[in-house]
């Protein structure tokens, strides 16, 4: 908080965050219960964005940790996740958010304006079954996780998809074709 370029406190008894902006100051209020973990909501202050000129404001809600980007310059708030990374020339940037007890993470990607360009699980999935019994019903395992997520000097976004062994790795790209946002050419993980 004492790295913010303007004002960040907490008041009435901590569970009010006030963080100040050019034009103002924005109030993120805490909600009951409030010792209990993966219960209620609270807010905290992650720190600035200078590639976005925002503030980061985690949130976490009941099991999902997530956030909001606070722009200094005019007060707009939109969503984001608990990171952010923007791209180089900040026309893009990539949110991530999680579920307590999810194997992996959730990702969006924005343009500047808020507009969601792209969504989804931060990996691929497979479906399995329990057992091979009669009866016995699919259920989606991972394949493989995006980690280590950064842009290119081009504006694109790149991961390392890791397969579920850990043995295989591999560089992959979110891609616009044809209107559609989607991941480039994935590994073939062994299982």
């Amino acid at each position: 908080m004492r790295e913010a370029p303007r004002r960040v406190v907490r008041i009435n008894g901590q569970h009010t965050l006030v963080v100040n902006y050019r034009g103002g100051a924005k109030r993120f209020v805490d909600a009951p219960p409030y010792h209990e973990e993966l219960s209620g909501l609270h807010w905290y202050y992650c720190g600035f964005v200078p590639g976005l000129k925002a503030h980061l404001i985690g949130m976490s809600k009941d099991a999902l940790f997530s956030g909001k980007l606070l722009f200094d310059e005019s007060g707009r708030l939109m969503d984001a996740g608990h990171s952010v990374y923007p791209s180089p020339h900040g026309t893009q940037f990539l949110a991530i958010e999680q579920e307590d007890g999810m194997d992996g993470e959730l990702w969006a990607v924005y343009n500047a304006a808020g507009k969601k360009l792209w969504s989804g699980y931060a990996g691929t999935l497979r479906m399995e079954k329990l057992n091979a019994g009669p009866g016995s019903k699919p259920y989606e395992a991972v394949e493989s996780t995006y980690e280590s997520p950064h842009w290119t000097a081009q504006d694109q976004l790149q991961a390392t998809q890791v397969c579920g062994s850990g043995l295989n790795k591999g560089t992959i790209n979110l891609e616009a074709k044809g209107g559609r946002w989607q991941w480039g050419r994935s590994l073939q993980c062994v299982h």
